[in-house]
């Protein structure tokens, strides 16, 4: 089984979707853990404190008593990108007692490969690039300031490809 994985795919440009590592499209039945995963993303690899996530995600309540709720929260991501529970549990999300990340080298990030082909400046990459691009970065998120940085970078690449 582990053979026929790939890696696991994340769209942000245009629609927000998930591919899992088994090529299945993820549903979602946790809002908070399908934000979670877009700040995740939107943080391009770095490291977030699971304090500062927690507040972000229920600001309502006190992060002393949110520990399981983002437990499960991350739980559903994972589940997310590996239904099968066929790799590691920290491949994809990594966790240590203070923080949370994506890894970018075990997931597929279509903003990360739009970066990168933007940066590479030949012709095939930039008509690659723009065919990545289908809409504004987390355009289900227009008003959300953690999503406002990655948005506007990719948005201005974009630009300069036209």
């Amino acid at each position: 089984a582990r053979r026929a994985m790939r890696r696991p795919c994340v769209r942000v440009l245009g629609v927000f979707e998930v591919t899992s590592a088994c090529g299945t499209r993820a549903e979602w039945n946790s809002r908070k853990a399908r934000e979670l995963l877009k700040r995740l993303v939107a943080a391009r690899g770095a490291a977030l404190s699971r304090e500062v996530l927690m507040g972000a995600l229920w600001p309502e309540e006190s992060p002393a008593r949110l520990g399981n709720r983002f437990s499960v929260a991350i739980n559903v991501i994972r589940r997310a990108l590996d239904p099968q529970r066929l790799m590691p549990t920290q491949r994809y999300i990594v966790t240590d007692a203070e923080s949370v990340r994506l890894d970018l080298d075990n997931v597929d990030v279509d903003l990360e490969r739009f970066v990168a082909l933007t940066e590479r400046g030949d012709d095939a990459s930039r008509t690659a690039a723009r065919r990545l691009y289908r809409g504004d970065a987390f355009s289900d998120e227009p008003y959300a300031d953690w999503a406002a940085p990655a948005r506007d970078e990719a948005a201005y690449r974009y630009r300069a490809l036209t």
